[in-house]
C-alpha cells in the first residue's frame, strides 16, 4: 500500500508541477542578436526628450519648445547629450509593448555602467552602457549570456541611414505630439487629442521608471545648456530673459568680456536682409549699450560704448553674417569692429547680451557714475544657475514610479503654463522672482506627477472585507484562508514553490588579511557548468519519468 501511494503522489507531483510551471525545462540561449528598430530608437529618445524638456521648463528655459526648427536642434543636442554624456551609472527601466525590458542599473559595481536586457522569453543579458548606446545608434548587436558585454571603445555609428530613419520618425512622433494637444509656433493650440490608436506616438514603450540619477543628468544638461556646453544648441533660442546679471563679466588679467548678439534688419531698394553680430571677445575697459527704438520716421539704432565717466565708441570685434529674409546667409562668416547699427523703420532689434542695455544715453551714464539700473533693458528675469540647481529636487516626484511615457506630455504643458503666469518683468527683485518660480514649479509638479496605480490587496482581516454595500456584507469569508478548506490551496502553494529555475551556485569568501594589506572576495562562479547540467538535468528527469512509469506499472498489476 505504501509503495501505491507514494508512486500516485509522484505522478502528482509531476502532472500538476507541469500544469502550473508551464513548461517542464528551460534551456538558456548561447547568444543573441538583440535588435532595435528605428521607431523603438526614436521613441526612447523622445522620452529622454520630454524628460529633458521637463527638466528645462523647470530650470527656466521654457521658450522655443513649441517651435519645430528649435525642437529639431534640441532632439540633436539631446540624442548627442546622452550618448556621449561621461555620466556612466544612470538607473531607468523601459518595458515595451511586445513584453522586452531594458533597465539600467544605478550603483553597479561595473566600471562602465550596466544594463540588463531582458527579452520576452525571459532571458537575461548583461551589457555596458557604450554598448546600449551602441545599439540606439546602429540597431543591432549581438550578445552572450551571463556576460558583461564590455568596449574601450567610443559607441560609433556604422548605419547612417539607420539613424536617419530614427530621427524622421523622431519627427514624425513630434507632429503626432502636436496633433493630440502641443501648440504649434504661433501659439495657437491644435485640435483636439485623436481617438485613433495610430496618433499616439509611443507605439512601442508600454512603460517606463526613472531613476534620480537620471533626473540628475537631466539637471545637467540644462546647466550646461546655460552655460553653451550644449554642443549645436544656444541657450539664448531657449531662455527668455537672459542678459545682464547686475555685474559686469571680467576675465582672469582683468578685461571685461562681451558675449552675445545683435541682430537688426536693413532694407534696401532690392531686398531685405539681416546682420548678425555675434561677440565672444574682450576689450580693456567696461562696456555698455544703448537701444533706441524705431518710429515712421526713422530706425531703431543700437550704439555699444566704452565707459567711464563719458561714453565714446570703442571699436569691439564681433563676428559678422548676413541673412536673407529665408534665413539663409548672403554672405561669408568675417570678423568685423562693430560698435554701431541701424535697423528700418518700425522694427525692433533683437539681442541677447551680458552687458548692460539702456533705453537711454543718460540712464547709461547714470550707470557709469553711479551705478544705477535705472532704466535697464535686458536685466535678467530671474537667478538661471539657482533654478538649475532646482531641477534635480522638483524633478523627484518623477521618481521611482512606474508610468506611461506619453503622460511627460501633460506634465510638460502643465508646467510651461504655470510658467508664464508667474514670468516676471525683467530688472526685479531677481531673488525674489526665482523663488516664486521655483516654488510654482514644485507645486505644480507635485499635483501633475504620474503615480503608480496600485491595486489594494483584499483585507484578510475579519469585520474589514468590504461587498457590494448590500447587508451581510460583512460577514463573507474566503474559505481558501480558513482551515481545513485550506488545505488543497496550500498543497498548490506548495507545487508551485518547487516550480523554480535552476540557477548555479556562487561562492563568494571574502578574504581580509590586513597585515599584508589583502582585502578581498574570492568568487567562485559554477555558471560555466550551467551546459553540462542542463544534459545532467534532462537526464535525471527522463530518468524518474521512467523509474515513476515501471511503478506505476506494478502498482496497476497489484
Amino acid at each position: 500500500m505504501q509503495k501505491r501511494i507514494s508512486a500516485l503522489l509522484l505522478a502528482m507531483v509531476i502532472v500538476i508541477g507541469s500544469v502550473l510551471g508551464g513548461n517542464t525545462l528551460k534551456v538558456k540561449a548561447a547568444s543573441a542578436t538583440v535588435a532595435m528598430s528605428p521607431e523603438l530608437a526614436a521613441e526612447f529618445y523622445m522620452f529622454l526628450y520630454q524628460l529633458t524638456e521637463t527638466a528645462m521648463h523647470v530650470g527656466g528655459a521654457n521658450n522655443g519648445l513649441d517651435n519645430k526648427e528649435a525642437m529639431e536642434t534640441l532632439r540633436d543636442g539631446v540624442i548627442g547629450y546622452y550618448s556621449a554624456s561621461g555620466e556612466k551609472d544612470v538607473d531607468f527601466e523601459i518595458k515595451t509593448t511586445d513584453g522586452r525590458i531594458f533597465k539600467s542599473v544605478s550603483g553597479s559595481s561595473y566600471s562602465n555602467g550596466l544594463v540588463e536586457y531582458t527579452t520576452a522569453e525571459g532571458q537575461t543579458y548583461k551589457l555596458s552602457r557604450d554598448k546600449f548606446t551602441t545599439l540606439l545608434l546602429n540597431g543591432t548587436i549581438t550578445l552572450d549570456p551571463d556576460i558583461y558585454n564590455d568596449t574601450d571603445e567610443e559607441p560609433t555609428v556604422n548605419d547612417d541611414e539607420y539613424v536617419k530613419n530614427m530621427k524622421a520618425m523622431f519627427d514624425a512622433k513630434w507632429e503626432e505630439l502636436r496633433e493630440i494637444g502641443f501648440k504649434d509656433d504661433s501659439g495657437d493650440p491644435t485640435p483636439s487629442p485623436s481617438p485613433d490608436p495610430e496618433k499616439k506616438p509611443f507605439k512601442n514603450i508600454a512603460l517606463v521608471t526613472v531613476g534620480a540619477s537620471l533626473v540628475a543628468l537631466a539637471g545637467a544638461f540644462v546647466k550646461d545648456l546655460l552655460d553653451g556646453k550644449v554642443e549645436g544648441v544656444a541657450a539664448e533660442d531657449y531662455y527668455t530673459g537672459l542678459g545682464f546679471t547686475g555685474k559686469l563679466d571680467q576675465d582672469a588679467d582683468g578685461n571685461y568680456l562681451i558675449a552675445g548678439y545683435v541682430i537688426t534688419r536693413l532694407n534696401s531698394s532690392d531686398y531685405t536682409y539681416f546682420p548678425h553680430y555675434t561677440y565672444n571677445t574682450s576689450f580693456s575697459k567696461p562696456l555698455v549699450a544703448v537701444y533706441t527704438p524705431g518710429s515712421e520716421a526713422n530706425g531703431s539704432s543700437f550704439d555699444i560704448f566704452a565707459y567711464s565717466s563719458s561714453l565714446y565708441n570703442p571699436g569691439i570685434y564681433a563676428t559678422y553674417q548676413a541673412f536673407d529674409v529665408n534665413g539663409k546667409p548672403m554672405s561669408s562668416v568675417s570678423s568685423n569692429k562693430a560698435n554701431s547699427f541701424s535697423g528700418s523703420k518700425n522694427t525692433d532689434i533683437t539681442y541677447s547680451l551680458n552687458i548692460p542695455v539702456f533705453e537711454s544715453r543718460d540712464y547709461a551714464l547714470s550707470f557709469c557714475k553711479t551705478g544705477s539700473l535705472t532704466g535697464l533693458l535686458n536685466g535678467e528675469a530671474y537667478d538661471f544657475p539657482e533654478l538649475t540647481k532646482s531641477v534635480p529636487t522638483v524633478m523627484q516626484p518623477l521618481t521611482g514610479y512606474e508610468f506611461a511615457p506619453g503622460r511627460l506630455r501633460n506634465v510638460n504643458q502643465a508646467l510651461a503654463d504655470a510658467a508664464t503666469k508667474v514670468q516676471p518683468e525683467t530688472g526685479t527683485d531677481t531673488a525674489a522672482a526665482t523663488k516664486t518660480y521655483t516654488d510654482t514649479m514644485i507645486d505644480t509638479m507635485t499635483k501633475v506627477a504620474p503615480k503608480t496605480e496600485v491595486n489594494p490587496l483584499p483585507s484578510t482581516t475579519p469585520g474589514t472585507e468590504t461587498g457590494d454595500g448590500f447587508e451581510g456584507d460583512s460577514y463573507k469569508r474566503d474559505l481558501k484562508l480558513i482551515f481545513p478548506f485550506c488545505i488543497p490551496f496550500d498543497f498548490i502553494h506548495f507545487i508551485q514553490a518547487l516550480s523554480a529555475d535552476p540557477v548555479a551556485p556562487c561562492f563568494k569568501i571574502p578574504i581580509k588579511l590586513e597585515s599584508i594589506g589583502i582585502d578581498m572576495v574570492l568568487e567562485l562562479d559554477l555558471a560555466w557548468m550551467n551546459p553540462i547540467m542542463e544534459i545532467f538535468r534532462l537526464g535525471e528527469l527522463g530518468c524518474f519519468v521512467i523509474m515513476l512509469m515501471a511503478a506505476t506499472k506494478k502498482m496497476i498489476g497489484w
